[in-house]
């Protein structure tokens, strides 16, 4: 990550910022701390070594450092190229999906304003697809998202409640998730999601970003 992007947003002025420098699986893996929030830059599941962050043994190690109330977040990378297509990047999406989902259960959330049927505002359009997994079912009233907002230190700029219960209004798990692969540090299904990409969930996903 490109520390510069934090310029000016008042991150390295704040007194509970601290900067560990440092792979991080294995962060997570030595820290005993326990988070209200982790949110994770992970880099194109296509990279050389990125398949260990999506990883089933990846998600069990970030459940255990989260608080009862802790909420994980990433984006999904979707980056077409020669060989990956549309189907190969939904087909990875459902992977990654599924691989949480078995740390996670029913807490897991697909988010992506291209996957609203009829309810896309335009300024969400062409925001990544984001996964959510929390330890435990998400409160989505009202008042405990504008509570929760109330305590962050800088206050984000880009996800506002209002906008944030939309988005948890409309996450998406897609029917058929249990027919796709656990992804593993040995058995990286991600590294191969051509191989699913003709599976009825990934038509579906599809149908909803065209």
């Amino acid at each position: 990550m490109d520390l510069n992007y934090f310029r000016g947003k008042n991150v390295w002025e704040n007194s509970k910022t601290k900067l560990h420098i440092n792979d991080g699986r294995v962060f997570v893996r030595r820290t005993q701390a326990q988070y209200d929030l982790i949110v994770a830059n992970l880099p194109d599941t296509r990279r050389e070594g990125a398949s260990v962050f999506y990883s089933l043994e990846f998600m069990k190690l970030v459940r255990s450092r989260l608080s009862p109330e802790g909420i994980f977040i990433t984006h999904l990378w979707r980056s077409a190229g020669p060989g990956y297509g549309r189907q190969e990047e939904a087909a990875a999406m459902l992977i990654i999906t599924a691989t949480a989902k078995a740390v996670f259960g029913g807490n897991t959330y697909l988010l992506s304003p291209r996957l609203w049927p009829k309810k896309v505002k335009p300024y969400d359009w062409g925001a990544p697809p984001l996964l959510m997994a929390s330890n435990g079912p998400l409160d989505l009233d009202n008042a405990a998202i504008e509570k929760r907002f109330q305590n962050l230190e800088p206050k984000p700029a880009w996800m506002t409640p209002e906008r944030c219960l939309r988005w948890l209004e409309n996450s998406y798990l897609p029917p058929g998730l249990d027919g796709f692969p656990i992804s593993t540090d040995d058995r990286p299904a991600i590294l191969y999601a051509s191989l699913w990409k003709r599976r009825p969930a990934v038509s579906a996903i599809l149908r909803l970003d065209d």
